[in-house]
C-alpha cells in the first residue's frame, strides 16, 4: 500500500510489443537494448511525489501483484550503467539487474540501491529529497517475473495531460494492440 507504481515508455523493450522486454536477438539481429532486458524500470507514484521518467509518451500502470521488486531508489538510479549489468543477464547470488553487484551497508543508502524488502525506507528518504529538482524515484522491476503475470501484470496504459497527439496516439495504439495480444477486453 505504498502508491501507485508505473512504468514509462522508454528505449529498453521489445522493439514491437513495448510491454515486454527487450530480446538480444529480433528478427536475426542484436539489438543493444538486450542487455538490459533482465529488468523492467519503474516509478512509484504517491502523494506529493508525482515525477516519472518520461519525455511525455506516457506507459504501464502496473498490478503491483504480478510484479517482483528488485531494488529501489530514491532518485534515478542510473540503472543502465556498464556496472549495473548482470553476467549472464538475469538474477543470480552475484548479481541483481539494474542494481549492481554491491549491496549497501545497512546504515548507509544514499546512492545506493535499497534492497527489494525496504521500499518503505526508500519512499521515506524520496520524500526527504523532494524540492530539490525535479527527482523521480526508480523501482526497478524483474522483468523474468513481469513476463509470466502477463496479461495481469498491466492494469492500464496512460498518457500525460501534457501529452502530444503522437504520444497519445502511441499509447492508444499500444492499449490496442496489448488487448488483441492477449485476448482481453478493457474494463469500464
Amino acid at each position: 500500500r505504498a502508491g501507485v507504481l508505473i512504468r514509462a515508455f522508454d528505449e529498453i523493450t521489445h522493439p514491437e510489443l513495448p510491454w515486454l522486454p527487450c530480446p538480444m536477438v529480433w528478427k536475426g539481429r542484436a539489438l543493444s537494448c538486450g542487455k538490459f532486458g533482465d529488468r523492467f524500470p519503474s516509478t512509484l507514484l504517491y502523494p506529493g511525489q508525482t515525477d516519472i521518467y518520461s519525455k511525455g509518451e506516457g506507459g504501464f500502470v502496473i498490478n503491483p501483484s504480478g510484479v517482483a521488486i528488485l531494488c529501489s531508489y530514491d532518485h534515478d538510479g542510473l540503472t543502465m550503467k556498464p556496472e549495473k549489468l548482470c553476467h549472464p543477464p538475469g538474477v543470480s547470488n552475484t548479481c541483481i539487474p539494474g542494481c549492481g553487484t554491491e549491496r549497501c551497508p545497512e546504515d548507509k543508502f544514499w546512492r545506493c540501491a535499497y534492497p527489494a524488502d525496504r521500499l518503505q525506507l526508500m519512499m521515506e528518504s524520496h520524500q526527504a529529497r523532494t524540492g530539490r529538482a525535479k527527482d523521480h524515484n526508480e523501482v526497478v522491476l524483474n522483468a523474468d517475473v513481469w513476463v509470466s503475470n502477463l496479461p495481469r501484470t498491466i492494469e492500464a496504459i496512460f498518457y500525460l495531460q501534457s501529452s502530444n497527439d503522437a504520444y497519445r496516439q502511441r499509447a492508444e495504439g499500444v492499449h490496442s494492440a496489448f488487448l488483441d495480444a492477449y485476448g482481453v477486453t478493457a474494463a469500464i
